[in-house]
């Protein structure tokens, strides 16, 4: 047995630099050139070689207009995630927001209805 047994301490891999906004619009500004390619759904070999060679394609495009570190499929991949996370965030909280107002215009409408109504009174007419 080997005194080394256990749960050896992982090594963190070595992040790279975050993107800055102008590499962020750079890159979605060269998605729709290339998304027929990286968002296509197929998974048979000849659709997956061509899904490959376009994320080749895209970040060879990106890294060629960029100035900053050269970038790699995985960076440029888990950006695509993060921004399409951030959309469906943001189309998340517009709908709240669309909802809490919706809300709001009908309890104002409540409120008002409330207020204005006459109601029955319980004592008996005389």
């Amino acid at each position: 047995m080997s005194s080394t047994q256990g749960n050896p301490k992982k090594t963190r891999a070595s992040r790279s630099e975050n993107f800055t906004p102008s590499e962020e619009a750079t890159f979605v500004s060269l998605l729709p050139d290339f998304k027929k390619y990286i968002e296509y759904k197929q998974t048979d070999a000849k659709s997956r070689e061509e899904k490959n060679r376009g994320w080749e394609n895209l970040v060879e495009a990106f890294n060629i207009i960029t100035t900053g570190i050269p970038r790699t499929e995985k960076n440029l991949r888990n950006l695509l995630d993060e921004l399409k996370k951030k959309a469906r965030k943001a189309d998340k909280a517009d709908k709240k927001e669309t909802e809490k107002t919706v809300a709001e215009y009908w309890d104002k409408i409540w409120i008002c209805e409330i207020s204005t109504c006459s109601f029955v009174s319980d004592k008996p007419a005389t």
